[in-house]
């Protein structure tokens, strides 16, 4: 696997049938000559389905307004959702597309590394459900776990970012 030093990962949490792109343009700027992200190569599929997360997408840092389309639309089509000044500096920014399906957001979400190793970020992404609590009742992964990292977190709400062997 290749480590991308700057760049984006796409995920799209809308409880819903669409298939969807998202289109960056730096901060401020004109989306007229930005191309869909999964538009801008024949090997790329046309767009995520509900559940969907891409693979981390090489991006210059810089700061960039975000607008996510329907697949097959052009990044000047009506907007999904959509977020301004999202700020890609030297690391990975989760871009969630996430909501009710009347209501979808855009949540920028940074990836950390601590020590070299990837953290756990929790996101209450279902539609409709009430606050939730997160925890672990067997500890599958290689780091001790507690049971409970988060109570009553409301829908859209994340976690910070839990480090190795804190969760």
């Amino acid at each position: 696997a290749t480590s991308v030093t700057s760049g984006v990962r796409l995920a799209h949490l809308v409880p819903d049938a669409s298939v969807v792109d998202f289109c960056v343009a730096p901060a401020g700027g004109s989306f007229a000559a930005s191309a869909p992200l999964f538009h801008a190569s024949p090997a790329c599929p046309n767009g995520l389905a509900s559940l969907d997360v891409s693979a981390a997408i090489p991006l210059a840092s810089g700061s960039y307004d975000v607008r996510v389309v329907a697949a097959g639309a052009p990044c000047t089509g009506a907007a999904l959702a959509s977020a301004s000044s999202v700020v890609v500096d030297k690391g990975v920014m989760t871009l969630l597309y996430a909501g009710a399906p009347v209501a979808p957001v855009v949540l920028a979400l940074p990836e950390q590394l601590t020590g070299g190793v990837e953290e756990i970020r929790f996101v209450h992404a279902v539609a409709g459900a009430g606050p939730l609590d997160f925890g672990s009742t067997k500890p599958a992964l290689p780091t001790p776990l507690t049971s409970v990292v988060g109570t009553a977190i409301p829908f859209g709400g994340t976690l910070p970012p839990t480090p190795p062997g804190m969760m």
